[in-house]
């Protein structure tokens, strides 16, 4: 029923599972002077496993929820140009695409700030999971967009990917067999990817052709648009809640 959530017990297995193999310390969450480590709880772990098992989008508050802890620990570690601060910026910018963006412009109180409201949203959505889109629609502006960027971004950069690889480097369109075969292999990747059905709709032939060939060799271009075009809003508007330093026009 259109509306109504349901749990996925093998996808929450399937979010459970990388962590219980290891334990708890292979999270990153604590910032050492070196590198960030684990400070996560089973309480914790659990919450978010809980979380992750709700259908998009609010399944990607869990997703929000350690974003927010990488980079918060990443803003109370010590500052520098070491090689090891340098590695941990570039494993959360793998993870969220566009989140050291974030972190540079918000600064530290705000973060914390979206940290606290993650949080008590995924509180409110695992004790009222069949009003879930109630409460995302009351959701804060910067929730509801990142909540549609962040995955968009990662199936972006996924679908770039897979391409390249299948023409062996730069793509110069979609032939019909290699859409035919896009459908086989993002099919699987759907099944597989929580969140990764909530902008199948959207890799449409002529955005796959902008995908193998981004405007001004920029994926996040693609991205920001579609976001904008989702909530009838400027592309500027997304870039200034979600960026915006108040005062300074976004790029």
């Amino acid at each position: 029923m259109k509306g109504q959530l349901r749990f996925d017990p093998a996808r929450l297995c399937k979010s459970i599972a990388p962590w219980s193999s290891r334990g708890i310390d292979t999270r990153l969450a604590r910032c050492t002077g070196s590198a960030i480590v684990s400070t996560v709880t089973s309480p914790e772990l659990d919450l978010r496993a809980r979380v992750r098992a709700l259908p998009a989008p609010a399944c990607g508050l869990a997703d929000l929820a350690e974003k927010y802890e990488l980079l918060i620990a990443l803003g109370r570690g010590e500052p520098g140009r070491t090689l090891e601060r340098r590695d941990d910026m570039r494993r959360i910018a793998a993870r969220f695409p566009g989140a050291l963006r974030e972190w540079e412009e918000r600064g530290l109180e705000e973060l914390e700030t979206r940290q606290a409201e993650v949080a008590r949203l995924c509180d409110v959505l695992l004790a009222d999971p069949l009003a879930s889109d109630q409460h995302l629609a009351r959701a804060a502006d910067w929730v509801r967009y990142a909540l549609h960027l962040h995955p968009l971004l990662v199936e972006i950069l996924a679908v770039k990917r897979w391409i390249a690889a299948q023409v062996g480097g730069v793509c110069r369109g979609m032939t019909p067999e290699l859409s035919a075969a896009f459908a086989v292999w993002y099919g699987r990747r759907r099944a597989q990817v929580p969140g990764a059905e909530l902008w199948a709709a959207w890799f449409t032939p002529a955005h796959l052709d902008r995908v193998a060939q981004p405007p001004a060799g920029q994926v996040t271009r693609l991205a920001y648009a579609a976001v904008a075009e989702h909530f009838g809003v400027p592309v500027t508007e997304v870039k200034q809640v979600l960026f915006g330093v108040p005062g300074r026009p976004p790029v």
